[in-house]
């Protein structure tokens, strides 16, 4: 396989043959770590060096979603949880106990995000200059909203129906008319989650537990029948999954034999093109903006997790 080097803990990586170089990687990986005593977002360059610490606060914080330069950040203590922007003064959107879930408008001036500030769980809309608009009204929740790559659209998960199943609204011209515009995606009597958009705007992919465990489905914006990112059944559940940039690939992290292992499936054919070995938890894969280079979270040098590159 090729080389996964460690990049939160050295020797520096090597390239194997035929791989890109790592070397023209450019931009940041960003990551939680608790070196500090508590969970802390940090920043390094691609091969693991100029490591900066972005959160110095007495509480936990959490990656969220960034568009361009523009970065957000999820930090909770005693009193909740709330949406920052990073290198700006206070909050965006509704503080509560739980405010999660942030996905960027394109255009980098707002998003979509689910508070329980007003009911179980309910959607929102911020704009960064503080202007907030409820989307949602729903006794038994609307959750894990993902908006649009042309920005009019918002996926999100809601068990309204009776189980978990896809829903999309239309952000429109009037954010508060939205809730009139709410389309069903999914039926069925599994639970179906995580909507996330492709690149391009025309599939959405979503975890589905239709086939007995938890897997990737692939189906239109329009809804329709999905279909499984890979034909053959998974033994065990997936914990996460990430769209390459091109949208020709999806990232994986597939349970197993209590680990777990990243694999690399070209959506056209359903087929693994590599994949991470062993047995310890390999998980939480994200892209480099090339779409060359994976990187993920593994326990594989001391079951403490650090941060890899493949």
């Amino acid at each position: 396989p090729p080389e996964r080097p460690n990049l939160t803990r050295p020797p520096a990586p090597k390239t194997a043959a035929g791989a890109p170089d790592p070397a023209k990687l450019t931009g940041h990986v960003v990551f939680v770590s608790e070196r500090h005593g508590h969970k802390d977002v940090l920043r390094m360059r691609p091969d693991g060096s100029d490591v900066e610490r972005l959160t110095h606060g007495p509480h936990d914080s959490y990656v969220g979603p960034s568009v361009g330069v523009k970065l957000l950040l999820i930090e909770s203590d005693a009193d909740g949880e709330r949406i920052v922007l990073h290198g700006k003064e206070g909050s965006l959107g509704p503080r509560s106990r739980y405010a999660r879930g942030p996905s960027w408008l394109p255009d980098g001036s707002g998003f979509v995000m689910e508070s329980d500030a007003e009911g179980f769980r309910d959607l929102f809309l911020v704009a960064l200059d503080g202007t907030t608009t409820k989307l949602t009204d729903e006794a038994k929740g609307s959750f894990e909203p993902d908006v649009s790559p042309d920005g009019k659209t918002v996926a999100f998960a809601s068990p309204r129906t009776g189980d978990a199943e896809i829903f999309s609204m239309s952000l429109g011209d009037k954010a508060g008319d939205a809730a009139a515009e709410v389309q069903r995606l999914t039926w069925s009597p599994g639970e179906d989650a995580a909507p996330a958009w492709s690149p391009d705007g025309a599939t959405i992919a979503f975890v589905s537990s239709r086939r007995g465990v938890r897997e990737v489905f692939l189906m239109s914006p329009s809804g329709g029948q999905p279909r499984p990112l890979r034909a053959e059944p998974a033994e065990q559940d997936i914990s996460t999954f990430s769209w390459s940039p091109s949208g020709s690939h999806v990232a994986i992290a597939q349970k197993h034999d209590g680990g777990s292992t990243v694999a690399i499936v070209a959506v056209a054919s359903g087929e693994s093109v590599t994949a991470s070995k062993g047995k310890w938890v390999d998980e939480h894969p994200s892209w480099s903006p090339d779409g060359e280079y994976v990187v993920f979270a593994s326990t594989r040098d001391d079951h403490h997790a650090e941060i890899y590159r493949m």
